[in-house]
């Protein structure tokens, strides 16, 4: 396990320390949202390792955790354009007024 990996249990939140691994995994996926809405790059990986550390999970399991999530969005975004529920597309107009 690779040391940015690990979670220090100073580093958490006291509040988050005590919490069980329901109230963890209700935080996690109460932000995952947040995370998936930025680009990747430094900027979102600080703030997932601020969540991991605050939150008091490993930074790992969180990454995996977004993975999931992201590539269930994409897949349930080509289930639904495979299902016809896209936007219908616009009519044009025709050029007798009609």
């Amino acid at each position: 396990m690779a040391t940015s990996d690990r979670v220090d249990a100073r580093a958490a939140d006291p509040a988050a320390r005590n919490a069980s691994a329901e109230q963890k995994l209700a935080a996690v996926n109460e932000l995952i949202p947040y995370v998936l809405l930025m680009r990747r790059g430094p900027e979102r990986a600080r703030f997932e390792e601020s969540i991991a550390r605050r939150i008091g999970v490993s930074l790992g399991a969180l990454r995996g955790e977004i993975a999931v999530r992201q590539r269930s969005a994409r897949i349930s975004k080509s289930w639904a354009a495979a299902d016809g529920c896209a936007a219908p597309r616009r009519r044009r107009r025709q050029a007798n007024g009609g």
